[in-house]
């Protein structure tokens, strides 16, 4: 598969030098939308133009998910030029939107272009049932999909208060899963998050899973005083 592009944290974005972050734009293959591009160095205006102009041409002679896709990927580095700020900003970042859910609307069975459109649109106009329901969307597309990992992670333990019960069970039992894979990785999503007493709650009734769990969250806690 190829490589996903890298997440920060957070609601963080796509990092890298000019010339691999283009590339990795116009290669992005429909299913890698899991990340987005924010603070980090990004192409310039130009690049990003010309990115989203040939993307959204291709959309209309084929695998228009996948030319979305680089579409919104590229429309949210030019919003982040802007620092999402300002009239071309929100313009950008709100085009982004836009293609993200009609590359979803051609191809839904996408768990990374789910949880960007969560990350997205969270990030955009605050968590909300909307949110919830595209990160909802992802878990069910993609359930378990380790290239996932973390982002979807977080993105779920920021969303836990609006979720509902179909919501946190799928959360829950990608923490069981976590847990038991990789409970340092699952330590560092919580405290990110601010969400370990969340994980604990979920744990609760596990307590060799839990153990693992606050062994991971020790790690950042500060020293002991002297």
């Amino acid at each position: 598969m190829e490589a996903l592009l890298a997440l920060s944290a957070g609601l963080a974005l796509l990092a890298g030098a000019l010339g691999p972050l283009v590339a990795e734009i116009r290669a992005v293959p429909a299913r890698a939308a899991a990340a987005a591009l924010a603070s980090e160095p990004v192409p310039d205006r130009q690049d990003l133009m010309d990115i989203v102009r040939r993307s959204e041409t291709a959309a209309r002679f084929s695998d228009p998910a996948g030319h979305l896709q680089r579409a919104a990927l590229a429309r949210w580095a030019l919003a982040g030029l802007d620092g999402f700020q300002g009239p071309e900003g929100r313009a950008e970042a709100t085009a982004a939107l836009a293609l993200e859910r009609a590359s979803l609307a051609s191809a839904p069975g996408n768990p990374f272009g789910w949880a960007w459109l969560c990350q997205v649109d969270a990030r955009l106009h605050g968590i909300s049932p909307f949110s919830a329901r595209a990160w909802r969307m992802s878990a069910l597309t993609g359930p378990f999909d380790p290239d996932l990992g973390g982002l979807r992670l977080r993105i779920g333990l920021l969303h836990w208060d609006a979720f509902d019960g179909d919501g946190r069970a799928a959360l829950a039992a990608m923490i069981r899963m976590e847990v038991a894979r990789d409970p340092a990785a699952l330590a560092a999503s919580a405290v990110e998050a601010d969400a370990t007493r969340v994980v604990r709650r979920i744990l609760v009734a596990d307590p060799p899973l839990l153990l693992a769990f606050d062994q991971g969250v020790a790690r950042y806690l500060p020293p002991p005083a002297r």
